[in-house]
């Protein structure tokens, strides 16, 4: 293989369900769910962002998004904007083994 390759850097985090809003065309599913970590220096719980790429159709129709508050999730995301939001975040799984208390904010 020769000549040049765009390599896009993927990273990965663990972070917690801090909301949803509903899908566009089915506003009884989950269409994205906003997302947060604890900050290292105060253990306050900030927003970074929303995630709803990654989640299947299947995925959408069985979760039901109040009983997703406080839920850990592992997400794959590019790199943290300048205001400290994820940026392109994919939903990768769910972490049921991890207390929220233990997600901290990425570091950029």
């Amino acid at each position: 293989m020769s000549g040049w390759y765009k390599v896009k850097p993927v990273k990965t985090a663990d972070v917690v369900v801090m909301g949803w809003k509903p899908h566009l065309r089915h506003e009884n599913q989950v269409g994205a769910f906003y997302i947060g970590a604890h900050e290292r220096d105060s253990g306050h719980l900030k927003a970074i962002g929303k995630v709803g790429s990654g989640l299947t159709k299947k995925d959408r129709e069985m979760l039901v998004g109040d009983d997703c508050f406080g839920r850990v999730m592992e997400v794959e995301y590019q790199s943290v904007g300048e205001n400290g939001g994820l940026q392109f975040p994919v939903f990768i799984r769910w972490r049921d083994d991890k207390p929220a208390e233990q997600c901290f904010v990425p570091e950029a």
